[in-house]
């Protein structure tokens, strides 16, 4: 089992099945309180090594993020309210112009009643089984939004968790799973769309990212 993850030449969704087991075995269980998923998540800062402690600290380490997808005029006073989100009706109620993309797909697909939605827009933090997909989730440098705050802007989370990066390694890709830099591209061979990836100053900047978190996990916090 590899709990060291440099990223060169490395598949992360390998590596992270690898760090989820380290955690199991450890006795880590992320549903168990905050106070074991801030040990997860220095754990996982410490892990990470060379190309990948620079990635984080440049892309992750710091920024907050925004919810591409939910607008902030949703009425929801915070991420807690979107994650608890009651019953089909109560996500129904909101106007569907408050959306985009996966979101509003499910807004407009739920059922008329008050049953449990089936595929809630964001889940609980589980850190390893967590989907950002359907929010359309991403570091930003912009400031924290709370989605009532009827700015005119996106909903926008104040600060990253662990729960977000390992998302982003598991996120489904067409094709190879290699993450390369466009410079680094080689004839002839079959890379993930470069739509689906960094440009080379995110890189840099997810490059620098990956070692800052374990410095500063007691100030991370988590609802």
């Amino acid at each position: 089992m590899n709990v060291l993850f440099q990223g060169a030449g490395e598949n992360p969704e390998e590596w992270i099945r690898d760090f989820r087991q380290y955690c199991k075995v450890s006795g880590l269980d992320p549903l168990a309180n905050t106070q074991t998923r801030v040990r997860i998540h220095g754990l996982f800062e410490t892990c990470l090594k060379d190309n990948m402690k620079d990635w984080y600290k440049t892309n992750l380490k710091n920024k907050n993020w925004e919810l591409q997808n939910i607008s902030d005029n949703t009425n929801l006073a915070d991420l807690g309210a979107i994650i608890g989100l009651a019953n089909n009706n109560v996500l129904r109620a909101i106007n569907a112009n408050q959306f985009k993309g996966g979101a509003l797909h499910i807004r407009n697909i739920v059922s008329a009643n008050n049953n449990a939605i089936a595929t809630p827009l964001v889940l609980a933090h589980t850190i390893f089984d967590e989907d950002w997909l359907i929010s359309g989730g991403r570091p930003t440098d912009l400031t924290p939004n709370a989605p009532n705050a009827n700015a005119g802007s996106n909903t926008i989370v104040a600060d990253i968790h662990i729960g977000k990066p390992v998302s982003i390694q598991l996120a489904p890709q067409p094709l190879s799973r290699e993450l390369v830099r466009s410079s680094q591209i080689e004839p002839g061979k079959i890379y993930i769309d470069p739509n689906l990836h960094l440009n080379n100053q995110e890189w840099l900047g997810m490059n620098n990212a990956l070692d800052h978190l374990s410095a500063t996990t007691n100030y991370i916090s988590y609802l």
